[in-house]
């Protein structure tokens, strides 16, 4: 993939961006926006200024916003969203246009990528959709300046504009087949890694996620992914940022954050050959396996390796239910797999959901009952909900039901944003709280996680747990005082 622009035949000199992220999603934590880091490191590639804000470990000051803009001359912002934080992004790419008429404005994420045309009138300039590394490269000389240059950018494969009253939107951006060829984000223009921290931690010390392979080959109804298939870096790749992250930052444990980590067997055991040939010596946790797709000889070797802990996505205890969502896992396939990992010495975590939209209360007490056999060391009972682009959100649109406008609702804790035919919203959230008291204030589960805690000495790990269960069940509210004021809410 060419990332390079032709200064033979443009300035850049006068192109002075700013990357703006609106702000974390939940929780005591906050991770690098990968996205916006590999495009700022491909502008310092080409010699373009670029700097960039994150509001997930800052506050969003709009003073300071229009000064840090004045003073570093910006001429172009790009704003990437997810659909949470659309509300927030509309608003500071509103401010921007306001202030200064002149500034290109453009964004990217899932949330502009399933409506386009939505960001355009929200002070959009350019929708950048899907994977936006080739796209953002090739419009760069048709974006100097204003008036944009409307013919070449109609050539262009993955973006939507507006050009007079006319809405254009070209066909669709062609994937990064090799993601060896992306550079690493730009961390040195992020607080990092001082302010950054990952949803599990398993000791003291600067923590990072890390995503090494893009997509997934799963068709759940909740999902709003927009394409198929699995492309990943080589195990070279991974093992060299591996050791970047240890060596030039200090990094000493890291969350890999992969929605389909398992997904090449071969690659998952190279990875871990490499870490252990090369003595890395850094803890990681992998947050996505599928059940289906794994056994015990790489379990061995992922613990062998540094691996701490393997999360499943299971999403309901109810074998039809999971096939009615897409979710097709066979009960037997995911007690199997937690099994094994934990006779591989691995800390497991399961993921659940509430507010299917075929699930009967009888189903989700399955879930409950499910959960408690399963036995996990940590779980995560989150609430269903309907993001642009997924099937659900469409089937829902198609019966009729009315969805909020207010995109900061949509969220996977609080009130769900609608009842299903067999549950109200009041009944989801009390089984998601019922769930929570039912799983770790069992006896046995609290005596055998004390009997860890003891035989590990691993007493900041539980903290940080109790912390994060504690998040969980009260709707990420009780570590509030911890992230920028205007993510309190």
């Amino acid at each position: 993939m060419n990332l390079a622009v032709d200064k033979t035949q443009h300035n850049f000199d006068s192109m002075r961006w700013l990357f703006i992220a609106p702000g974390n999603l939940a929780g005591d934590f906050s991770n690098v926006p990968c996205g916006i880091g590999i495009l700022a490191a491909i502008l310092e590639q080409n010699g373009i200024f670029v700097r960039v804000k994150d509001f997930s470990v800052e506050p969003l000051d709009y003073a300071g916003l229009k000064e840090f803009i004045v003073l570093n001359r910006i001429s172009h912002v790009g704003i990437t969203m997810m659909t949470c934080q659309a509300c927030v992004a509309y608003e500071i790419a509103k401010f921007i246009e306001t202030e200064d008429s002149s500034i290109v404005i453009v964004s990217g994420g899932i949330h502009p990528t399933i409506l386009p045309e939505e960001s355009l009138k929200n002070s959009i300039d350019i929708v950048y959709r899907d994977e936006a590394e080739s796209s953002f490269v090739e419009t760069l000389p048709h974006i100097l300046k204003t008036p944009f240059d409307y013919e070449r950018l109609r050539e262009i494969q993955g973006i939507t504009f507006a050009c007079g009253d006319e809405v254009i939107s070209t066909g669709d951006a062609e994937r990064v087949q090799d993601l060896d060829s992306l550079p690493l984000p730009a961390y040195h223009l992020f607080a990092f890694p001082e302010r950054y921290v990952t949803q599990f931690l398993y000791k003291k010390g600067y923590s990072t996620n890390l995503i090494t392979s893009r997509g997934c080959t799963g068709h759940c109804v909740f999902c709003s992914k927009h394409y198929q298939g699995v492309h990943f870096q080589s195990a070279e790749n991974v093992v060299e940022q591996f050791i970047f992250l240890r060596d030039k930052y200090n990094i000493s444990q890291i969350f890999v954050q992969d929605d389909f980590f398992s997904y090449d067997l071969e690659r998952v055991e190279k990875i871990c050959d490499l870490l252990i040939k090369n003595k890395v010596d850094v803890p990681w946790v992998c947050s996505n396996t599928r059940a289906d797709s794994i056994s015990y000889e790489l379990f061995r070797k992922m613990k062998e390796s540094g691996c701490i802990s393997v999360a499943f996505g299971v999403e309901s205890g109810n074998e039809m239910v999971r096939k009615k969502i897409g979710k097709n896992l066979k009960t037997e396939d995911i007690f199997n797999a937690v099994k094994l990992a934990k006779r591989a010495g691995l800390l497991t975590s399961a993921f659940y959901i509430f507010g299917h939209h075929c699930e009967t209360w009888e189903d989700a007490l399955d879930t409950i009952e499910f959960a408690k056999n399963l036995n996990t060391d940590t779980v995560t009972f989150s609430v269903n909900c309907p993001f642009p682009g997924a099937p659900l959100y469409k089937m829902l649109i198609k019966k009729g039901v009315s969805l909020p406008e207010d995109w900061g609702r949509y969220r996977t804790w609080g009130e769900p944003l609608f009842e299903t035919e067999f549950l109200s919203k009041q009944q989801i959230v009390k089984l998601q709280k019922m769930a929570y008291r039912q799983y770790y204030l069992r006896p046995a589960y609290l005596m055998r996680q004390i009997q860890n805690l003891f035989k590990t000495g691993n007493f900041f790990m539980y903290w940080r747990g109790l912390k994060w269960m504690l998040e969980q069940y009260f709707d990420y509210k009780v570590m509030a005082k911890n992230r920028p004021a205007h993510l309190r809410k």
